[in-house]
C-alpha cells in the first residue's frame, strides 16, 4: 500500500523561508463536511480485490480576516474491469491570516497544509461509509509530510494506492 506524502522536493514560486512566515501567522478557524457524494456499484458484498484511488484538487478564495479554501477527493475502488465504489468528498476550511493568500503560496499549501489539516476527515469517512455499505473496513494510512510514499503488509486484501491531481481553483457543485 502505498502511504500519502507531500516531499521537501516540490518545486514552487514562494521561498521557503517566506512560506514559513506565512504559515506561522494563519490559524484554522474551522473545518466543515461541504459536500458528499457516494455511489455503491457492487452491492452490499464487498469487493473481493481491488484499488483504491485517490485524487485532490483545491481552490481558495478571500474571506473577511482570512482566506477559505476547498480540498476535494476523488476516492475510487475499482478493479480492471469495474468501478465498485465512487465517492467525491468536499471539505471548507476558515483560515485566519494577516498576510492575504495569494496562487505563490497556494500552489505549496494545497500540496503540504491542506491535505495535512483535511487527509483525517477523509480517513474517518471512508472508513463510516464501508462500514455502512456492510462491506469490510479499513483504515487509510496517514498523510505524511516530508517522507516518500513507503509500502506496509495489506491484511485486507484489498489492494490500495494513492494516487493524485492538482487542478488549480476547480469548482465543486
Amino acid at each position: 500500500m502505498t502511504e500519502p506524502s507531500a516531499t521537501n522536493s516540490i518545486e514552487t514560486p514562494i521561498s521557503r523561508e517566506d512560506y514559513a512566515a506565512f504559515i506561522r501567522q494563519i490559524e484554522l478557524a474551522s473545518i466543515w463536511l461541504k459536500d458528499l457524494k457516494v455511489i455503491n456499484h457492487n452491492g452490499p458484498t464487498t469487493p473481493e480485490q481491488g484499488s483504491l484511488g485517490f485524487q485532490r484538487s483545491a481552490n481558495w478564495e478571500l474571506s473577511p480576516g482570512g482566506f477559505r479554501s476547498f480540498c476535494t477527493y476523488l476516492v475510487r475502488l475499482e478493479s480492471s474491469d469495474a468501478l465498485y465504489l465512487g465517492m467525491d468528498v468536499t471539505f471548507g476550511l476558515d483560515f485566519v491570516s494577516k498576510k492575504e493568500m495569494n496562487d505563490d503560496v497556494f500552489s505549496l499549501f494545497q500540496d503540504v497544509n491542506l491535505p495535512v489539516n483535511t487527509w483525517p476527515y477523509l480517513r474517518e469517512i471512508v472508513a463510516n461509509v464501508m462500514g455502512r455499505l456492510g462491506w469490510a473496513s479499513f483504515t487509510l494510512p496517514t498523510f505524511k509530510v516530508g517522507t516518500v510514499p513507503s509500502t506496509r503488509p495489506n491484511p485486507s486484501g484489498v489492494e490500495k494506492k494513492t494516487t493524485r491531481s492538482r487542478q488549480k481553483k476547480s469548482v465543486s457543485s
